[in-house]
């Protein structure tokens, strides 16, 4: 199946539903500024197709050339990953990419990962990634931010070309750390989780506990002090600290990872 497969009725539907709970009013108090989203787009693809859903519910298609990876059939990501499919996208828009949703869940079923098996761990999966964005949209680090990576990079060439370079209208920033997106994504997807789903909830409840409990035996055992910790995983850390500010902090975990503040 996953070597041939072609998208269902079913499967653009599922995209449909991601958008309707997207858009739900309970997830207001993240997307507190909705503009933000208006320019992503959802690209799904099978093993022949992509198609480029908008938020209105209009759909495109178009053939692709590429062979769909494991990590293809498995993720969702922020971004698109297949140049295949690259090349034909307009560049004037953000896209969250992934397979189609009857792709990713019997990839995970053959993985072995039951978490990730459900339509509705297929939406959070999603929303989680609308979380990166708009996190991304409010805090861009340099490596989102086209113009100002270029900015920085022609800045550095005069400056080691001994070049008269003003600097005082250069911001100078160091990029966020990946543990503060991952978190806002994943309180993000556990919001919608809570709000939404609540079998997926008490999945990735037991899930993240399982994990959690593995990583402590091996923080013990490598007795990590000053080296580095097992919570460097970002998607470990951002399961401890953002069931942490989510349980002390209630909705406020929105601004408390925006503007470190609650």
């Amino acid at each position: 199946m996953n070597e041939n497969y072609i998208a269902t009725e079913q499967d653009i539907e599922a995209i449909k539903q991601v958008f309707v709970f997207l858009n739900r009013k309970e997830l207001d108090f993240i997307f507190k500024d909705r503009k933000l989203l208006e320019n992503t787009e959802i690209v799904i693809y099978d093993s022949k197709y992509f198609y480029i859903v908008k938020q209105d519910g209009t759909i495109t298609k178009d053939e692709h050339k590429a062979e769909l990876s494991k990590a293809d059939k498995l993720g969702w990501r922020a971004s698109v990953s297949i140049a295949e499919i690259v090349e034909k996208l307009p560049n004037n828009k953000n896209y969250i990419s992934g397979p189609v949703q009857s792709l990713f869940i019997a990839s995970h079923q053959q993985r072995g990962t039951a978490l990730y098996t459900t339509p509705e761990s297929y939406m959070a999966t999603i929303i989680h990634e609308f979380g990166h964005v708009y996190y991304e949209s409010i805090k861009s680090s340099w490596f989102s931010n086209y113009e100002y990576n270029i900015k920085l990079m022609n800045t550095a060439k005069d400056l080691y070309q001994n070049k008269e370079t003003p600097l005082s209208d250069v911001e100078i920033k160091l990029p966020q750390h990946m543990i503060e997106t991952e978190t806002f994504a994943f309180c993000t997807e556990y919001s919608a989780a809570k709000a939404f789903w609540s079998n997926y909830k008490t999945q990735l409840d037991l899930d993240n506990l399982e994990t959690i409990d593995s990583y402590v035996t091996k923080e013990v055992q490598d007795k990590l002090i000053n080296e580095e910790s097992v919570l460097d995983e970002v998607h470990v850390g951002a399961s401890v600290i953002g069931k942490i500010i989510m349980e002390k902090l209630g909705n406020n975990w929105v601004d408390f990872i925006l503007n470190k503040k609650a």
